[in-house]
């Protein structure tokens, strides 16, 4: 996305800090930012807006869990699997729990908490959970990064392929972007991690949510028929590439 954004003219500047933003009458901009990057001691930055975006954080006070009994770790509330507290019978899901703070991840934990409310257990496979951002291209992720697998002590192997070479990318005239996959070498390429940027991004990455969570193999996902002309035949060729 660096080399993306730096291509339309963005600026990237990596590990900036900021110590001061000031309001100025200047031709370069109406804010001053003044802080220190990687590669400077110190440096101004002018712009007309900022925007601060740093994360987000559980909410608890206010609401008497503090005399609830329900523990505490890291700032969010404690679950199990069935997204149970440490008071029996009593469940919490979503942002409240920590995580990643998405909405679809919310809805699957309050599945998994009604399932175990009914004695039916489905609980929420955390590496399976994808992440989608919506910029131009998307990225969407799911899984293991190859990084994470080889930190696990995994085998990696590794297959990628561009939407420069996808029939409906170069139709839409979107063809900036990747498909990579992260597959264990040593259990038969079982599929650990899908990573995209490219067009539709955020839509093809259910089928590797699904083959990631189901623990699919390469060869298995490889040879099910993608339609052609369409996007999701960059998932069918990175996947190809480790065959």
């Amino acid at each position: 996305m660096a080399q993306l954004f730096r291509k339309r003219g963005i600026a990237m500047i990596d590990s900036f800090h900021i110590d001061a933003v000031e309001k100025v009458s200047s031709p370069q901009g109406a804010l001053r930012i003044t802080g220190r990057s990687k590669d400077r001691d110190q440096e101004e930055i002018f712009c007309d807006r900022l925007l601060v975006a740093y994360g987000m954080k559980p909410i608890l006070e206010g609401y008497g869990l503090e005399d609830s009994g329900i523990a505490v770790e890291k700032g969010a509330i404690a679950v199990n699997e069935g997204m149970e507290t440490s008071v029996p019978g009593v469940y919490a899901v979503g942002d409240v729990t920590g995580g990643q703070m998405l909405a679809h991840e919310a809805e699957y934990e309050a599945l998994a908490a009604v399932g175990s409310m009914r004695g039916k257990p489905c609980p929420v496979d955390r590496d399976a959970m994808p992440g989608c951002i919506f910029t131009e291209p998307e990225i969407a992720t799911v899984g293991l990064t190859e990084e994470e697998a080889r930190g696990r002590g995994i085998s990696v192997a590794v297959g990628k392929a561009f939407f420069l070479g996808n029939g409906m990318a170069r139709a839409m005239g979107k063809t900036d972007g990747f498909v990579k996959v992260v597959a264990d070498a040593d259990r038969d390429l079982q599929i650990l991690g899908v990573h995209m940027v490219g067009p539709e991004a955020a839509s093809l990455i259910a089928e590797a949510t699904l083959a990631v969570g189901a623990r699919m193999t390469v060869r298995q996902v490889a040879y099910t028929v993608h339609p052609h002309p369409t996007t999701s035949e960059c998932f069918k060729d990175a996947l190809f590439r480790l065959l």
